[in-house]
């Protein structure tokens, strides 16, 4: 291979292996996070008027796009905001056709990443009802797809399958602890699937564009969190492995890069009062690489409230 060959390879591995994981910090306002030492950089200025909710993000790639649910303190009105990547500049604001005062309940944001699409779940204004809405960002028109009664986590399971146009949802059902998943096929509006099982505790849920497969993180009854799949055809779950010496997942947020096979998550060691640690985890294995400590300041800023990967 000749050295201009060489080159424009080194180039190209140097392209596909690019990518930047994103949150947002309190005050309001997006950052970067490095994986190894999880240094917070800020990115863009603070959006100071709008109040942010524990991982209700999303990143469009395609177009570079980073949206984000927030609460207007001004108005009390949940609103879709939109940012540029990579340099976190405001773009717009759009009032959601959600109740307002309720940042987070039972609110959730996907994109389609073939489209550019998004999907929005909320509670419904006018009736006990969780709304289900498609938002198309071209010409800003809501569509309501379907509606369901059940009463929402916080923080639930959600992801957009893009190979088969499902997004899938978890609900607590009435006053039982169990939650299982319901999938929405979003070409027809209607539920492709109702009370899917869920392995215990499973608190994340990311969908994988590579190998269609959806990866959750959980924990079981002896304290060990575990890595695990989720085929969205055959709704089989299987256990990649242990994730050792980590417990308890903070506030669900995790993040997956498709291109290397790691997913990011923040992660509690488990010891008495343990720190909360950015972990790399391999898609294959389970095996933890990077791990540093996030710290919290006393008045929670800089604290990461959200996780995303950008394939930059």
């Amino acid at each position: 291979m000749g050295n201009h060959h060489k080159l424009l390879f080194l180039l190209f591995i140097s392209y596909v292996t690019a990518g930047t994981l994103y949150s947002l910090i309190n005050p309001t306002q997006l950052a970067t996070i490095d994986p190894k030492t999880a240094t917070i950089t800020k990115v863009g200025t603070a959006i100071l008027d709008e109040i942010y909710s524990q991982q209700l993000s999303a990143i469009d790639s395609r177009n570079s796009l980073y949206y984000f649910i927030g609460l207007n303190q001004t108005s009390f009105s949940s609103q879709l905001i939109t940012l540029s990547l990579p340099d976190g500049h405001y773009i717009s604001s759009v009032d959601l056709p959600l109740v307002q005062y309720d940042l987070g309940i039972g609110q959730t944001i996907a994109v389609d990443p073939n489209s550019g699409v998004l999907y929005i779940t909320g509670i419904d204004p006018n009736a006990n009802l969780h709304d289900i809405f498609r938002y198309d960002p071209k010409n800003g028109q809501f569509t309501k797809l379907n509606d369901i009664g059940y009463f929402s986590t916080m923080n639930s399971l959600n992801a957009f399958d893009a190979r088969n146009n499902l997004l899938w949802l978890s609900y607590i059902i009435d006053n039982d602890y169990s939650i299982p998943l319901f999938a929405l096929n979003v070409s027809s509006g209607q539920w492709k699937y109702l009370n899917v099982s869920v392995p215990m505790n499973i608190e994340t849920m990311t969908y994988d564009s590579q190998t269609g497969l959806m990866y959750g993180i959980g924990f079981v009854e002896d304290a060990t969190s575990l890595l695990y799949t989720f085929n969205t055809v055959s709704l089989e779950w299987k256990e990649v492995g242990p994730i050792s010496g980590y417990l308890n997942i903070d506030l669900g947020l995790a993040a997956i890069d498709v291109i290397n096979r790691k997913l990011f998550a923040i992660l509690e060691v488990n010891e008495v009062n343990g720190p909360w640690q950015l972990i790399t985890l391999d898609l294959n294995t389970a095996t933890v690489s990077d791990h540093p400590v996030v710290y919290f300041d006393p008045d929670g800023n800089g604290f990461p409230v959200s996780l995303d990967f950008y394939d930059d």
